[in-house]
């Protein structure tokens, strides 16, 4: 419940309005110490990015063409983010939520699970409306950095907010193995 919610300082997860239907179409909402945990959240070979991580995907979508216009500069990219489907409608140029059809071109298929707040209420937000994941990365105590996507921009946003609230997260593969070829001596039949 609410009451329960708020008052965790270790690893918890929920389903918007505690509901399965919900967790199965959008995943689960998670408060950051789950991001965090000592258990890690993450399946083997995978884990929680960093703020620095996320900046990495940014820096490449942008470097090359993803932006909703084209260009090579600037954070327009949540088009080539965002699922082709759960968005709330928006006319602005380059939103999600504009010709949810365009969307996706990444195949990384972000849906607009909302989240919850973690102070105070424990009520749930903004589902259809944004994206929210946590990241490993620590600003305080009480506080960590957070990804989002909103249905009515083009950009990515990078903020801070409660340990205690309830967001998404995004796993992402660790130590990829690196191959290396020589150059053929000789082929035969």
């Amino acid at each position: 419940d609410n009451a329960a919610w708020v008052g965790l300082t270790t690893a918890a997860w929920c389903d918007y309005e505690n509901s399965s239907v919900n967790g199965n179409i959008f995943g689960h909402l998670y408060n950051w110490y789950a991001a965090n945990d000592s258990r890690i959240i993450a399946p083997a070979g995978w884990h929680v990015p960093t703020v620095e991580e996320w900046d990495t995907l940014k820096d490449y979508l942008i470097a090359n063409g993803y932006n909703y216009d084209g260009t090579i500069e600037n954070n327009k990219f949540a088009k080539a983010l965002a699922s082709t489907s759960y968005w709330y409608s928006s006319n602005i140029p380059g939103a999600p939520g504009n010709n949810q059809n365009a969307n996706n071109n990444t195949g990384f298929t972000a849906l607009p699970g909302g989240g919850r707040y973690g102070i105070s209420t424990g009520d749930y937000f903004s589902l259809g409306i944004g994206s929210f994941w946590w990241t490993k990365t620590e600003i305080t105590d009480i506080e960590a950095w957070y990804k989002v996507l909103f249905y009515g921009y083009s950009f990515m946003g990078n903020y801070g907010d409660y340990k205690k609230y309830g967001y998404s997260i995004r796993c992402i593969k660790s130590d990829l193995p690196e191959i290396t070829t020589t150059a053929a001596g000789t082929i035969t039949s």
